[in-house]
């Protein structure tokens, strides 16, 4: 990793205790042990992409879904080990041992021949005593072990099971590691930028108030997400947040946003409200999805998804299958683009904002008497 003080390129014994061994200052993340296995240079360039350089506000849900890799929704094929290699055979290990003995036997044969060889001239009585010695050496450390472990091979496969042949390999299991939850991130990677650095995240904010709006605004987004409402709450958008539809202001118009499910499009296509929430493909940003899986749709819900209008069959099966993403994976981009869309276009139709928009900054009302 680098060091985001000196930039240096350190190895991982050069950056041991959480701190560089060139400038001596200390960092927050170490890509060995952080999730997703971050560094604070990379955590840094996340968080302006979000904020879009500073501009935009986001939460600590939205960092998480934003550090987190893209995953395309498709089911993995499961996992096929390779064939492990099998048991010892009573049979297979006699024969191999019978093997090993007959070419020992072979070796041993030989050494009259060599000594005939020996007798003709064709070798030095030096040379010839130092082949035969190496030779038989090797032949018996060789030959001897292999023809010892074979007989244990065979001996041990023939007190397990007889002559039995050798059951197929049990397959084995393919372990899938444990996501890193939102309450470990916020403790294992943002508590310890703070530790570090003595503050959060430019732009990163998870508690911001409703301001005070100086005229009520025309729309309300019926949300249950806390991140959803600190984001456009930081970010000065002029919409009330609610957690029901029924909770909006008496005349106040309502729009919804929920999680990127089968469930949630059911059920705000039932609530009849406008819903804001776009769908999981075909979408120029559908490159913020993160996606989970649960369990398969109930055939009703399968039903009632059909009915859903704007979703394409496509999108139907996706979510039918149990793919979702939650809504606080939406960048604070798409999202004010998504809720201010929808609240300019139910401004545009308000006569008051309508006056107020066509009121031009040289129009002086009430300025028509003459001096």
């Amino acid at each position: 990793m680098r060091c985001p003080h000196c930039r240096e390129n350190l190895r991982r014994h050069e950056r041991y205790g959480g701190s560089c061994d060139r400038c001596g200052r200390e960092f927050a993340l170490d890509p060995y042990s952080a999730p997703f296995r971050l560094n604070d240079l990379h955590l840094r360039a996340v968080a302006r992409r979000l904020s879009h350089d500073g501009l935009l506000s986001f939460t600590s849900a939205q960092l998480y879904h934003a550090v987190q890799p893209p995953a395309a929704p498709v089911i993995p094929r499961p996992y096929v080990p390779p064939p492990p290699r099998p048991g010892p055979s009573v049979l297979g290990e006699l024969l191999r041992m019978l093997a090993t003995l007959a070419v020992t036997a072979l070796g041993v044969l030989g050494f009259p021949a060599a000594a005939w060889v020996g007798r003709q001239g064709f070798f030095g009585a030096g040379t010839l005593a130092t082949l035969l010695v190496g030779g038989f050496v090797l032949l018996v450390f060789f030959s001897g072990g292999a023809a010892v472990a074979y007989a244990g091979g065979a001996w041990k496969a023939f007190a397990e099971r007889g002559l039995r042949p050798a059951p197929p390999p049990a397959p084995r299991e393919h372990i899938r590691l444990p996501a890193v939850s939102l309450e470990v991130f916020r403790s294992n990677v943002l508590a310890r930028w703070r530790h570090v650095y003595g503050s959060d995240l430019p732009g990163l904010c998870d508690d911001a108030p409703e301001p005070e709006w100086g005229v009520p605004p025309v729309l309300a987004v019926a949300c249950p997400s806390p991140a959803i409402r600190a984001c456009l709450y930081a970010n000065g958008v002029p919409v009330r947040v609610v957690d029901h539809p029924r909770d909006a202001p008496e005349g106040t118009l309502v729009a919804q946003l929920h999680d990127v499910a089968a469930s949630g499009f059911v059920l705000a296509h039932r609530r009849g409200a406008p819903d804001l929430t776009p769908g999981p493909g075909g979408r120029r940003d559908a490159t913020w999805l993160r996606w989970r899986r649960s369990g398969p749709a109930a055939d009703a819900m399968r039903d009632a998804l059909g009915a859903v209008p704007g979703l394409a069959p496509r999108e139907r099966d996706l979510l039918g299958k149990g793919w979702w993403c939650p809504a606080e994976a939406m960048p604070p981009a798409v999202l004010i683009r998504l809720v201010e869309r929808h609240r300019r276009a139910i401004a545009a139709r308000d006569p008051d904002h309508r006056a107020a928009r066509d009121l031009g900054f040289l129009d002086m009302p009430h300025a028509t008497d003459p001096a």
